[in-house]
């Protein structure tokens, strides 16, 4: 039968891997047990969330992933991403597309000892085409890896469709980034790809 809840997930340990018609709200938080690899598998799924997420880890050899089996579906954010450096668990990564939501959003990775990248994202990120557009903020003092695209657009003035870097951190721009504003960079480093 079906399973639900109505508030947010949290994996420590394993595999969490949603069904064919499986569905989870809320935020979602990864934060791996000491010594293992924490996933959640969206799998293909139209997830829509009504928080943010959260990875993280117990101890230098924690590991939490999120990733995407099959390559459909996305994840629509509800809040903001936080790679969580307390512990310094080895790097977090988002393997799955990303939709941004209804409103600015703030990408935060903090620097990890135990990671030389500290937080890798695979997957596309995109913003609806609505009113004068949706922003992304990329920041935090560790290194944020962008692997896929990064798409901002806009049906109105397309004032609010920047993309900014702002913390003492780096950010990998490994592929496309388009945003229908501006591209602000106030500290740290990019590196475009």
């Amino acid at each position: 039968g079906a399973n639900t809840h109505t508030g947010g997930t949290t994996v420590t340990n394993g595999t969490l891997m949603l069904g064919a018609t499986g569905s989870i709200t809320g935020a979602l938080t990864v934060n791996a047990a000491a010594g293992v690899t924490a996933i959640f598998d969206n799998n293909s799924r139209p997830t829509v969330l009504t928080g943010g997420i959260t990875l993280g880890g117990a101890d230098t050899a924690a590991t939490p992933r999120i990733i995407n089996t099959g390559g459909a579906g996305s994840i629509t954010l509800g809040g903001d991403i936080l790679f969580s450096a307390t512990n310094n668990p080895l790097g977090g990564s988002i393997a799955a597309p990303l939709d941004l939501g209804t409103t600015n959003r703030i990408i935060t990775a903090d620097d990890s000892s135990s990671a030389a990248v500290d937080l890798t994202i695979s997957g596309n990120i995109t913003a609806p085409a609505s009113g004068n557009g949706i922003g992304l903020t990329l920041t935090g003092t560790g290194v944020t890896t962008v692997g896929g695209s990064i798409t901002l657009t806009a049906s109105g003035d397309n004032s609010g469709a920047d993309i900014a870097k702002t913390g003492t951190g780096t950010l990998n721009l490994n592929g496309t980034a388009i945003a229908f504003d501006d591209f602000n960079h106030s500290d740290g480093t990019v590196n475009v790809n």
